[in-house]
């Protein structure tokens, strides 16, 4: 195969992957779509294509991730149905200033993995912003910042969970070298964007924290403690639903009700899509033609954990369809992937996604608040650029001292 042809094939099946990303189409038809493009300009034939799909679907990591990433929207909507969530947000109002409660209330949403969540905190931020009088600009930015500071950090996060997966890496130990940049988006969040806020203070409240704060928090502590202590993530995650129900002291009826609609069947078939682009690339040897056309045109092996992902992320504004296509290429690049190479890419994809126009969360805020988008984004730029530096900063130190 010319180099001519494979490049053409990347370009076209990469094009239409990202294409049908920004059409809304479900990411993981997307991939299918791209990965059958991509094996036909590769030489894959009909017999391939069904002996790659009979691999992914009994591959134990596929089965793994499928599980995993059906059983997180069903926690969501176990604290939703209890109510436990709704008094969780009850207890903070009781027990927050209402510049806390602006920051916490996004935050808390952001737990929650569903697509265009920043609808829900938008209307409690705009309630609690009235109060301080906020801009519609400081509401956009607060709804966006604090909503996405879990993606650095929490086990419970897709696209985490599917960098892990298809590297071999262990999830917590990426958790670990992002740490510093979950901390910064914190930290610079707080100082620049809350702090500089006139605090209102709240009246006194006899909000019960037993009944509000601790108990809204349990059953997100038990699956992740639990996971930590060395329980099988979806085992935990079914520990964390359970407490739930009783917490809630659901019915068995009403629970299954609860399972019904908070399974999602388009995440677990786009987590099919996900691994079946993964082996095509793979069998293909699409990956190893990445790497050694790129080398041979002088490209850092470096900009495969930076550019690359950077582009994506942007491009696409779908952070799991940015690392589905980006981990494949850096693991073939390097001999040995670690979690800095990895948090570096991860942080890239982030960071990119997060400022990009097509970003839905940005996209339903600003419908919602109307504000000047480009007031929004000189502070949202500018944070998201030194989120960056920390996370490149962070990662190439550790990279240095290996």
């Amino acid at each position: 195969m010319s180099p001519l042809q494979g490049v053409l094939g990347i370009a076209v099946a990469f094009g239409l992957v990202i294409a049908l990303v920004l059409k809304r189409v479900n990411y993981g038809l997307a991939l299918v779509l791209g990965a059958v493009i991509l094996g036909l300009f590769f030489h894959l034939s009909p017999v391939d294509f069904l002996e790659i799909a009979s691999f992914t679907l009994t591959d134990q990591i596929t089965i793994q991730l499928a599980v995993i990433i059906a059983l997180i929207p069903v926690l969501a909507r176990s604290l939703e149905d209890t109510g436990l969530m709704e008094g969780f947000i009850k207890g903070l109002k009781g027990k927050l200033s209402p510049r806390m409660v602006v920051a916490t209330i996004p935050a808390v949403f952001g737990l929650l993995p569903m697509m265009g969540g920043a609808l829900l905190s938008a209307p409690l931020i705009d309630e609690e912003g009235n109060k301080l009088k906020l801009s519609p600009e400081k509401k956009t930015v607060i709804n966006l910042w604090f909503r996405h500071i879990w993606f650095y950090a929490s086990p419970f996060s897709s696209t985490l969970i599917l960098l892990s997966g298809l590297t071999g890496v262990n999830l917590y130990s990426i958790i670990l070298v992002n740490l510093a940049t979950f901390l910064f988006h914190i930290l610079s969040g707080f100082f620049f964007i809350i702090r500089p806020i006139t605090n209102v203070k709240a009246k006194s409240s006899n909000v019960n924290l037993k009944d509000t704060l601790l108990k809204g928090s349990i059953p997100i502590a038990v699956a992740i403690l639990s996971n930590v202590a060395g329980v099988p993530l979806a085992v935990s995650l079914v520990l964390g639903i359970v407490s739930a129900f009783i917490l809630g002291k659901v019915k068995p009826k009403d629970a299954f009700k609860t399972f019904r609609k908070g399974f999602q069947w388009k995440l677990v078939a786009a987590v099919l899509g996900v691994m079946y682009f993964r082996y095509v690339i793979k069998f293909a040897g699409v990956d190893e033609f990445i790497v050694s056309f790129s080398k041979s045109l002088g490209i850092p092996a470096y900009s495969f954990i930076t550019l690359v992902p950077l582009m994506f992320g942007f491009l696409t504004a779908h952070p799991s369809a940015s690392v589905v296509m980006s981990a494949p290429i850096v693991t073939s690049a390097f001999d040995t992937v670690t979690p800095a190479m990895l948090s570096i890419l991860y942080v890239s994809i982030v960071v990119s996604y997060n400022v990009s126009p097509l970003h839905l969360c940005l996209v339903l805020t600003t419908e919602y608040f109307k504000p000047k988008l480009k007031e929004v984004y000189r502070w949202l730029i500018p944070l998201f650029i030194l989120d960056y530096v920390v996370g490149l900063l962070t990662g190439f130190t550790l990279i240095s001292l290996t």
